[in-house]
């Protein structure tokens, strides 16, 4: 209905708030302060001179408690074995001096996904995974999402 339609004015990062019953929204304002936006973990290697065929023989690295031998393997077969792993996509990155990075990043936001990496390689947490935080009528809310 035209009549009872519910809007809302957002200035700056936002996040999503939904509602089942929109018949029980009330008309009124609210004022929300977003602290943060939930994010997902990136890692990136260092960068890598050469093919993405070329053999990794970085030893054993571990992502999420899963082993991964790369003595034999490629940057994109290992590409390939990290995606299989639940919870995490992995890439090729190419940057503009020839070379390229391995990029990993959670498939979901919030700091339940952070990844753990360990191992010979070189990996640097580029955006550490965090929830998001925000204050509603001056209440604290929290999640992983950047629904509420």
């Amino acid at each position: 209905n035209a009549f009872q339609q519910k809007s809302a004015n957002v200035s700056g990062d936002g996040v999503v708030f939904d509602s089942d019953d929109l018949s029980s929204l009330k008309t009124g304002s609210m004022r929300v302060q977003v602290q943060k936006l939930a994010q997902k973990d990136v890692w990136q290697s260092n960068p890598i001179s050469g093919s993405k065929t070329d053999t990794v023989n970085a030893g054993i690295i571990t992502i999420n408690g899963t082993n991964i031998d790369t003595s034999t393997m490629s940057y994109t077969k290992l590409t390939e074995e990290i995606n299989k792993i639940s919870g995490v996509q992995a890439s090729l990155v190419d940057s503009s001096d020839g070379k390229f990075r391995l990029a990993i990043k959670s498939t979901e936001t919030g700091t339940a996904n952070k990844i753990t990496i360990g191992g010979g390689f070189g990996f640097t947490n580029v955006l550490p995974a965090q929830d998001m935080k925000l204050t509603a009528d001056g209440v604290n809310y929290s999640s992983s999402s950047n629904t509420i």
